[in-house]
């Protein structure tokens, strides 16, 4: 299709025989610190990977920190709906870490900033697919504006007085749950 594909890989076996067939690899591990070596790139693919991964949200993070604002992505992980509507215990594994459901994994891939713009189970219900995008962060200039704004009218307002010679009370409110 004309991708350029570069890898990611930790182990040092399988890194090898990457670069044999002629792929560009790095070794590592994606994280929150550690994005993928070389990015932004326009897309990511990670088939039967985030049920091993111990900082979840972190690896996500990096995730999204590699691709391109405009980016996307493949995820691909065991469906742990289907290891319970067939009451497979024999699904669950020493190494995997995290299970997932459809949404379970809609709501980690949504926390690091990855819009789900298709979700469905694959290979006869085995795998969950999901095709996400990067999403932007939220912009919360607006909300510093507005209060710049109310802190100079704050003191706007207790200059005027004190010129006037009238005593401003302030009062503060924590709600405390």
């Amino acid at each position: 299709a004309g991708a350029v594909p570069v890898g990611l890989e930790p182990s040092a076996r399988f890194r090898e025989l990457v670069t044999q067939r002629g792929f560009e690899c790095h070794a590592g591990y994606v994280s929150r610190a550690a994005p993928a070596p070389g990015g932004p790139y326009a897309a990511f693919v990670t088939r039967q990977v985030l049920e091993h991964v111990l900082d979840l949200r972190g690896f996500l993070a990096g995730l999204r920190a590699s691709i391109a604002a405009d980016g996307a992505g493949l995820i691909e992980v065991p469906s742990f709906e289907q290891t319970l509507e067939n009451g497979r215990f024999f699904d669950l594994f020493p190494d995997h870490v995290n299970y997932f459901t459809a949404r379970t994994l809609r709501l980690a891939c949504e926390l690091a900033g990855l819009a789900v713009t298709s979700l469905a189970r694959g290979m006869n219900g085995e795998y969950l697919v999901a095709w996400v995008r990067s999403e932007p962060p939220p912009d919360a200039r607006s909300l510093d504006e507005a209060a710049r704004r109310t802190c100079a009218a704050l003191v706007d307002f207790v200059t005027r007085q004190r010129a006037r010679g009238r005593r401003v009370a302030a009062v503060s409110y924590t709600h405390l749950t």
